[in-house]
């Protein structure tokens, strides 16, 4: 959240006004995909009626008029189970030009699910909930194939590539949409990083976690990502002293 636009913004502007002008327009929010990512619900007044329907389901209903009043937005209370075993892990992703300010997200993720110990030592994660958003879409969506396929899977290379497989036909922006193929190759990015903690086998982002652990991860700690590229950067005196701050002349006699 404390990537979402800034902090004047986010003082002013509303969570119900974002979801609405996620609702009637093409509007990449970060937050209707965050919401959408732990399934919440919404009540709307419309007329005399009062109606529950998932963000999902809102999502995709006709654009709001001015007779739909937005009550308010549930999030349910996603704990995990002790007599289960099984730890919630919720992350989210984004990708900008800045990553932090007024930048509009080439693409955002919100990815939630249990994940559990086999008596073998294998991670399995179940109640997969995985939300894209912001790839050149009308609006947020869950990328249910991929969650159908992981549920209840032991992440090896050969299902984790099925998965990815999976997302790329899932994620298809609109004609028109300014660097398709980055979009997409950001979203198998997202995927890779949420999964490769749990998978088996698999080097990526982050250290293999155990079930003792897996609730204390961080995908997002840039200590844990591999290097994938490199800059050096070497300074020298050869041009001196073009390049260096100069004091205004008139701000001495101030």
């Amino acid at each position: 959240m404390s990537k979402v636009a800034t902090p004047f913004v986010r003082n002013t502007a509303s969570i119900g006004g974002n979801i609405i002008l996620a609702q009637k327009y093409p509007f990449p929010s970060d937050i209707a995909t965050i919401l959408l990512g732990v399934a919440s619900t919404v009540r709307l007044q419309v007329y005399s009626k009062t109606l529950e329907v998932t963000l999902e389901e809102f999502l995709e209903l006709p654009p709001s008029d001015p007779s739909t009043l937005l009550l308010s937005i549930f999030i349910p209370h996603w704990a995990s189970d002790s007599q289960k075993e099984s730890k919630v892990i919720f992350e989210t992703y984004r990708a900008a030009p800045r990553p932090l300010g007024n930048a509009v997200s080439y693409i955002n993720s919100a990815m939630l699910g249990h994940v559990s110990q086999k008596s073998c030592g294998d991670l399995v994660l179940s109640n997969l909930h995985m939300a894209f958003g912001a790839y050149g879409t009308e609006h947020a969506i869950r990328a249910t194939k991929v969650e159908q396929h992981l549920n209840g899977k032991v992440l090896t290379p050969s299902v984790v590539l099925e998965a990815v497989r999976l997302l790329r036909e899932t994620i298809v922006p609109m004609k028109g949409t300014s660097h398709p193929e980055y979009r997409v190759s950001v979203a198998v990015g997202f995927l890779f990083s949420f999964l490769s903690p749990f998978a088996k086998g698999i080097k990526g982002p982050g250290n293999t976690l155990s079930i003792s652990s897996a609730s204390s991860s961080n995908t997002d700690d840039p200590c844990n990502l591999p290097l994938s590229s490199r800059r050096e950067t070497i300074s020298s005196d050869d041009h001196k002293p073009v390049g260096e701050p100069i004091k205004k002349g008139g701000s001495i006699c101030r």
